[in-house]
């Protein structure tokens, strides 16, 4: 289950060996063409996404979407599938690339053909957006791996609300309304939550989409 693909991160991303100061962000492409499969492609991408984390040379700083050493849909059958077929972390992510991405549907099971993931692994992290935000992306999951999960609100806020958890953060929304409807995820607990743009109407001319992890 979701559970043991979890605990499979957790020990790669969080163990001794485990990278640091990594901020990464990259692309899995989730459907298949004329040549490779869905499960091809999305496995090729999340390896991409494992080799630049875990065998990226070391730096000064923040590594952030290193893409040396990219592999390609026409490496699959050699260096992927042959070679390291069954590593754990990798199918992990591409479990939860593809899984995120069957959530799509109506309009966007269409349209969504990628999955844009990022993983974050630091000791210290602030995030840049601002708290208690609604994305514009259709859906955004989440998972923390170590330590208190996201805090988000269960029920739509009413507009003081809003302006409390927008001004004073959790706190604000402790003085108008006590905190009923905020909730925090539990160490390795994935939460989906949808954006703005989850039930838009979607363009004829608009032939693709992302949705974000």
């Amino acid at each position: 289950g979701l559970d043991h693909h979890l605990s499979t991160l957790q020990s790669y991303f969080c163990g001794e060996d485990a990278p640091s100061d990594v901020d990464l962000r990259m692309r899995v492409r989730c459907c298949g063409n004329s040549t490779n499969s869905s499960t091809e492609i999305s496995y090729v991408d999340c390896a991409n996404v494992y080799h630049t984390i875990m065998d990226a040379p070391s730096t000064t700083g923040w590594r952030n979407n290193n893409n040396n050493n990219k592999i390609t849909t026409s490496d699959i059958n050699t260096e992927q599938l042959n070679n390291n077929p069954n590593n754990p972390c990798i199918q992990a992510l591409q479990e939860l690339a593809l899984g995120v991405h069957s959530l799509t549907d109506g309009p966007l099971q269409r349209t969504v053909t990628d999955i844009h993931m990022r993983v974050v692994c630091a000791s210290t992290y602030s995030a840049n957006d601002p708290p208690f935000h609604t994305d514009k992306c259709p859906l955004r999951g989440y998972v923390t791996l170590v330590g208190p999960g996201t805090e988000y609100m269960d029920a739509t806020c009413r507009p003081w609300e809003y302006v409390a958890l927008r001004s004073l953060g959790v706190d604000g929304l402790g003085l108008v309304n006590g905190e009923g409807s905020l909730k925090m995820a539990r160490e390795l607990e994935f939460i989906v939550m949808k954006g703005d743009y989850y039930d838009a109407s979607v363009p004829k001319d608009d032939n693709s989409s992302s949705s974000m992890m």
